[in-house]
């Protein structure tokens, strides 16, 4: 039984660092920016007006035009 034990931990152990050098190397790196976009707030309507929550947007376009990023609303 307990050779059986350090059989398997040996295995998980390869196969971790085995695998992990694999994906470092390999693997694209990918991010999406997903954007939410609301017509009203519902936490508190008095401090988020609609104008804000437009601007919100706008900022949000900008700063992806600005580091040329994809994006999704």
């Amino acid at each position: 039984m307990r050779t059986h034990l350090h059989i398997v931990l040996f295995l998980v152990i390869v196969l971790t660092f085995t695998s992990y050098g694999v994906c470092q190397d390999d693997a694209p790196r990918l991010v999406n920016i997903i954007n939410f976009i609301r017509q009203t707030e519902p936490r508190d309507h008095t401090q988020f007006s609609d104008e804000y929550l437009y601007e919100t947007v706008v900022e949000q376009v900008n700063l992806l035009k600005q580091y040329k990023l994809p994006g999704t609303f």
